[in-house]
């Protein structure tokens, strides 16, 4: 039988064809492959700087921190260059003192990273502060922190022994108060501006004991003794007995006028029973557990 040439040579070269034409590239897969090569060029290049933080590590003998430490310094000194660095630090209203300690606690100084200079971390830092009222920390790029202070209104008169002191709530002197124009609660004794708000917020349950109230004064910084106009001494337990106390001398007050008396003190630390002092005298009353 006669052989055909060629056959299978043109069979071949269709498949050949067919294959070229599959493998042709185009714009769009060279773009996805130039992609994935660069994410993976970034992924590897993180992985070979890791590698090199760790190797230079155990060849000089030092912690990861160290290195960090001279990263940090390095980065520090590339941001400052570019101007982005704390270069102004300024504190509004409040006081020289408050200032003072306001900077102290910041733990930012001029030439800092701004980076580092995180308002939220820095108003954690003053919170602890104390005595500072309401905190606004605000960064300004290039380099500028500014911290807004709202200082606490007083809310006692402290007697020291020699004058009164306007006070907020947290013991610091509040300057340009006019004591003619406002009317202030008064106490005394070491701790008695700080635990004046419990004794205040227990004493406007009864507006009656608060009208012919003097001064109150702290003991030992663990109770009350009330010092009315009238120069009577009311002596109140320490604790949450207190209110009760206090209910029972109001309800005494409303039905025998006792705070208006000749009495010079009287004790209500006994749960049970209340007692008068009149000059020299002591008298005990009768039980007073139906009174409150």
């Amino acid at each position: 039988m006669p052989q055909v040439k060629g056959g299978a040579k043109g069979k071949s070269g269709g498949k050949a064809g067919a294959k070229g034409a599959a493998k042709k590239p185009t714009p769009a897969r060279d773009a996805v492959v130039k992609q994935t090569t660069d994410v993976s060029s970034i992924i590897m290049g993180g992985f070979l700087l890791l590698a090199v933080v760790v190797g230079a590590a155990a060849w000089m003998g030092r912690s990861i921190s160290v290195i960090e430490n001279q990263v940090n310094l390095f980065t520090d000194g590339v941001v400052k260059t570019v101007g982005l660095s704390v270069d102004t630090i300024r504190v509004y209203q409040a006081s020289p003192d408050q200032e003072t300690r306001i900077r102290q606690a910041l733990g930012v100084q001029i030439g800092d990273n701004m980076f580092r200079a995180d308002p939220n971390t820095l108003k954690d830092r003053l919170e602890k502060v104390g005595g500072l009222g309401d905190i606004q920390v605000h960064r300004f790029w290039p380099g500028q922190i500014s911290i807004f202070i709202t200082p606490l209104e007083a809310t006692v008169l402290y007697w020291d022994g020699q004058q009164h002191l306007p006070m907020n709530i947290n013991g610091d002197v509040v300057p340009d108060v006019d004591l003619a124009a406002q009317s202030f609660p008064m106490v005394t004794g070491e701790g008695s501006v700080k635990a004046s708000a419990e004794l205040l917020a227990d004493l406007e349950a009864f507006p009656l004991l608060l009208s012919k109230l003097g001064y109150a004064d702290r003991i030992n910084d663990r109770r009350w003794d009330l010092v009315m106009r009238s120069k009577v001494r009311v002596q109140l337990p320490a604790g949450a007995a207190r209110f009760h106390a206090l209910e029972r001398l109001a309800n005494l007050q409303r039905e025998t006028g006792l705070l208006d008396r000749r009495v010079e003190r009287i004790d209500l630390r006994d749960p049970d029973r209340i007692y008068t002092r009149r000059g020299q005298l002591s008298a005990g009353l009768a039980s007073t557990g139906s009174q409150g």
